[in-house]
């Protein structure tokens, strides 16, 4: 406390006199290390010295040199336009709000909305998509209701697309897979066009073989295989959905699916697979790979992005901020280049 609330020091850090190159943390630690020490041994010179060494390399110049230059021109901390102090700036929570504004300006609220929200666990309902055809649900959502007495639902066909088979030990107790017909396809090892051929064909012939069949899909989350290989289908068939049959596309079945289960949420592998039979079926391309690069949740990417739940909701501040005016706009395409 008594080292940050001295005089020196909190004329040297502050928001106005931050330079990415010349007073950053680097420099903070040093000063603070001499505090602690008690005399001018503070961090190793080359640390201190980073900054300019790159510099005066010929790669650091060609390469760095415009992009350090603008971040340290339009650092965040240093602007009248954007600040964290309160009064006259915006803070990272009304800077999120104008990102998502203009996410919403150039792809529409509800597409915006439909990757806002990724479900972080499985979902334990099951979710009604067609009126008494089609369901959708996790494996521990299948597996509890394959265990309990009193669900008014029954199905006559199972379709599970994950590697891993639901838990139903205890089902034997309620006899309700007696009578259900089960299909395993392993998503993971079957490309998605493959998986999507072998539900389509799977469908088709129930339909064709039984009277007023009700089949439910599964996978581990409820929202990922089970819900692509939907959409799917609702793409190459005609269906009771007249939300759907009205404008048929790949948006209007990915919003149809979410108004009937919230954590729909399709991986980048199977919508990339969709808009191809989107385009082959329909002939129409209703979401574009700009779209899934700006909006699309992906783990191992979004670490560079520096988000922990989605690009929409939650992002980085200092990051971003640094990244809109360097680059132009926060997408994780750019950060990775």
């Amino acid at each position: 406390q008594e080292f940050l609330q001295s005089s020196e020091v909190v004329a040297k850090f502050n928001p106005s006199s931050y330079n990415l190159l010349r007073n950053n943390c680097n420099n903070f630690s040093d000063m603070f290390v001499k505090f602690l020490r008690g005399d001018e041994k503070g961090i190793p010179a080359n640390i201190i010295n980073m900054p300019n060494t790159v510099m005066q390399s010929p790669m650091g110049r060609m390469i760095l040199g415009p992009v350090l230059q603008g971040l340290e021109n339009t650092n965040p901390f240093n602007s009248e336009e954007i600040s964290n102090n309160g009064e006259g700036g915006v803070s990272w929570e009304d800077q999120n709000g104008i990102i998502r504004e203009d996410l919403d300006r150039k792809y529409g609220r509800k597409l915006v909305d439909f990757f806002a929200e990724r479900p972080l666990a499985a979902d334990q309902t099951i979710s009604c998509i067609v009126d008494n055809f089609l369901y959708i649900a996790s494996n521990k959502a299948m597996s509890a209701w394959a265990t309990s007495k009193d669900s008014d639902i029954e199905f006559s066909h199972i379709i599970c697309l994950s590697p891993d088979d639901p838990d139903i030990r205890s089902a034997q107790e309620t006899g309700k897979l007696d009578k259900i017909e089960f299909m395993k396809i392993d998503a993971k090892s079957s490309s998605p066009s493959d998986m999507f051929d072998v539900v389509e064909s799977y469908v088709e012939s129930v339909t064709e073989s039984s009277t007023n069949p009700t089949l439910l899909l599964c996978c581990a989350s409820g929202a990922n295989e089970s819900v692509a290989a939907c959409v799917s289908y609702f793409l190459q068939n005609s269906t009771s959905a007249s939300e759907i049959e009205e404008s048929k596309s790949l948006r209007s079945a990915l919003f149809y699916i979410k108004s009937r289960r919230k954590p729909a949420y399709p991986d980048l592998k199977f919508l990339r697979s969709l808009m191809l039979i989107e385009q082959q079926c329909l002939g129409t391309q209703s979401l574009s790979e700009e779209a899934l690069e700006d909006l699309h949740y992906d783990s191992e990417r979004n670490k560079l992005y520096g988000t922990t739940v989605n690009p929409v909701e939650n992002i980085k501040w200092d990051c971003l901020v640094s990244l809109r005016r360097v680059l132009g706009k926060p997408s994780p395409r750019l950060v990775e280049t």
